[in-house]
């Protein structure tokens, strides 16, 4: 499913609530011309045009200054790709008087989060998320706190932060699953299991992607029965990206018989003859190294050298399909070229993006459950008074709290620069840790059991292994978390066992483009243990200050 048309399917009902009578006060006879669903005809048609007839009802009085802002960054957000203008039309209704009302300003804030996350403004949509879980929780909406847990946790997995982004996703479905009530909420529900099948299947999670697809099978099925009239349509397409998604999964985990017969019935659904359906085939053709298929539906040439229009995710993922089906075909010169294309869109893109936009610090929203716990307990104090004696001492707790929260909130202003500074040091420690590991020498084990974390880690290259954890390392040494810590600084003081992992990882990357200069960045990630090649890229930036491409150029003069 392409996501900006998904992205759009989930929001627009929040749209449609919100510039109705229900919310907006609007006469039931409004004239059709200022409908929702006459503006988006119209807007296909034409946006000016549409554009026009908005302006035109605010000024006759047929639309009020509301529904106007709601409609225009509707309008804009659908038919253009001017995010900017329409998270401002979004924020110019939340000033109005219509969204002091809870239910509708958790609505729009909502909205505003999806455009933001759609323009890869991925600061202002938790900063939208973060009010718009105080908003939902103020209007008794408990899917809606999960709905914005689940962006911000989108948004975690966008920036990188990988783990933490699929722990938020997965928390926010389980608790969202629980409490679904309506058509509605389950559409959504639908939306977040599928993206985050999809986040699963990117990040080389395929046995957690295979699960998740068992899940989103049972959610669809739930909703086929409770919702028969969401139609036929929307469960065949549903039905076909469960097939797909598991076509790619059991491909890419090698399991050519059943991915052939996922795919197969993928291919019975009406929507694999929808333009996007068949667009969703190349990622099992890519995994199968069907480079014949994958060039029948990518018909179009991709340039070696993109223009500025082409600069986009969609065509970088084009580009990583094209990479990967050679690669799995063993045509490896073809596949070196697709990939030196990828890495080149992939630095043009992040500089497109994120030139002049700050890294998320979502440290308000970390303290959302704690604010929202804090408010609710002063509620109770409130209506639940047993006594003149604890009704005094609710009082003095109520006032301390308050005040608490005055001093807290000045001292996070106070403290913010040096907040920033401390993150830094902490993340060029970090650097200087890895740097100085990558520079040891692999210790030689014998065949005896590893009795040491490097031992095990370091002596077995257990490193490469992409599903290893902390845990998993504590239990096969026998050894408590706080032996596992005291052995860590042992290795180095104060380094992570993330970071450990990570610094070995590039190490054994160094190693290997020593050996083959001419790895591809895809290849050179996977064997050196990392699920993400964008997470590699990162990782290897860091610690070298160089891309892959300019290290090796650097080392080959």
């Amino acid at each position: 499913m392409k996501m900006r048309t998904v992205l759009y399917c989930v929001a627009s009902l929040i749209l449609s609530i919100a510039c109705s009578g229900g919310h907006c006060g609007v006469p039931a006879d409004t004239d059709e011309t200022y409908s929702s669903a006459h503006l988006r005809e119209v807007g296909a048609q034409d946006l000016n045009v549409a554009l026009d007839i908005v302006d035109e009802g605010l000024k006759t009085g047929r639309l009020s200054e509301f529904q106007a802002d709601m409609f225009r960054a509707n309008l804009i957000y659908q038919f253009t790709d001017n995010y900017k203008d329409a998270c401002t039309w979004c924020r110019s209704a939340l000033e109005l008087p219509e969204a002091q009302n809870p239910v509708v300003r958790k609505d729009i804030l909502y909205r505003l989060a999806v455009i933001s996350e759609a323009g890869n403004d991925f600061a202002a949509c938790i900063d939208a998320c973060t009010e718009g879980k105080l908003a939902a929780h103020a209007a008794g909406s408990l899917y809606d706190e999960y709905a914005f847990d689940y962006m911000v946790g989108r948004s975690h997995y966008k920036l990188d932060n990988d783990d933490k982004g699929l722990e938020m996703m997965r928390k926010a479905i389980a608790g969202a699953s629980g409490c679904a009530s309506s058509e509605e909420e389950y559409g959504h529900l639908v939306f977040f299991t599928s993206t985050l099948v999809s986040s699963l299947l990117s990040s080389g999670n395929y046995a957690e992607a295979l699960l998740e697809c068992d899940v989103f099978e049972n959610l669809l099925s739930s909703m086929e029965a409770s919702y028969p009239g969401a139609g036929k349509l929307f469960f065949d397409e549903q039905h076909f990206y469960i097939d797909n998604h598991r076509a790619v999964a059991y491909a890419k985990s090698g399991k050519k018989h059943l991915a052939e017969e996922s795919f197969a019935r993928a291919l019975k659904r009406n929507h694999a003859q929808d333009p996007d359906g068949k667009m969703h085939q190349a990622d099992y053709y890519a995994a199968m190294g069907d480079v014949e298929n994958i060039l029948r539906i990518y018909n179009d040439e991709i340039p070696l050298e993109p223009a500025s229009d082409t600069l986009n995710r969609f065509y970088r993922l084009r580009l990583a399909r094209m990479e990967e089906a050679f690669r799995n075909a063993g045509q490896s010169s073809m596949a070196d070229e697709y990939a030196a294309r990828y890495e080149k869109i992939c630095v043009l893109i992040e500089q497109q993006e994120f030139a002049s936009q700050p890294r998320v610090k979502a440290a308000d929203y970390a303290t959302q459950n704690e604010h929202i716990a804090l408010t609710d307990t002063l509620a109770a104090m409130k209506n639940h008074q047993i006594g003149t004696v604890l009704s005094f001492v609710g009082l003095v707790l109520i006032v301390a709290l308050l005040f608490f929260l005055g001093h807290r909130k000045r001292a996070a202003d106070e403290n913010a620069f040096r907040e920033k500074v401390d993150e830094m040091e902490q993340n060029l420690s970090s650097i200087r840790s890895q740097v100085k590991l990558i520079a040891e020498e692999i210790p030689s084990v014998g065949s005896d059991a590893p009795k040491t974390l490097k031992d095990l880690i370091e002596g077995r290259k257990l490193y490469l292994n992409q599903d290893i954890n902390r845990d998993a390392v504590a239990e096969l040494l026998g050894i408590s978390q706080s032996a596992l810590t005291a052995q860590l600084n042992a290795i180095e003081p104060g380094i992570s066992f993330p970071d450990y992992i990570k610094a070995l990882r590039i190490r054994h990357a160094l190693g290997l483009l020593k050996a083959h200069p001419d790895l591809s960045v895809t290849d050179l990630a996977q064997r050196s243990g990392f699920y993400s090649v964008r997470t590699f890229q990162r990782a290897f930036l860091a610690v070298t200050g160089k891309s892959v491409r300019d290290y090796v150029k650097s080392n080959t003069r």
